[in-house]
């Protein structure tokens, strides 16, 4: 696919680029593509062009190698936190789910519906 190609070459060229400034070289290059809403996702392009091995940084400014786990970790020892995306409650309010596991069991410990994302409520819970 040359769009994925292109998506990989221009990370290759600029190594600290993010997705959103990839994408925006891509519409720049492919004037052909469709409208700005049947681009690729911003996910699509962070997801192609991370190398094997590595992750890039939430703000995309640059990389990190990934690392490994070193040992496994005995249960309740690590739990893993993590907001699951958003979505529209029928009140039309919006719903941030809050989900905390064991590590080692990946047994659910809790999952709370918040209504915003913002890390003082998430240490509360």
């Amino acid at each position: 696919m040359p769009i994925e190609a292109t998506i990989v070459r221009l990370k290759r060229e600029y190594p600290g680029w993010g997705a959103p400034k990839i994408r925006g070289r891509l519409r720049q290059r492919l004037p052909t593509l469709p409208p700005l809403s049947h681009c690729p996702a911003l996910s699509t392009v962070h997801g192609r062009a991370r190398p094997m091995g590595s992750s890039i940084d939430a703000d995309g400014a640059g990389e990190r190698p990934a690392q490994p786990c070193r040992s496994r970790p005995s249960r309740n020892a690590l739990c893993c936190v993590d907001y699951k995306g958003e979505f529209m409650l029928g009140n039309r309010r919006i719903c941030h789910p809050l989900t905390i596991t064991d590590c080692a069991s990946r047994y659910l410990l809790t999952c709370e519906a918040l209504s915003t994302a913002q890390e003082t409520f998430a240490f509360t819970i």
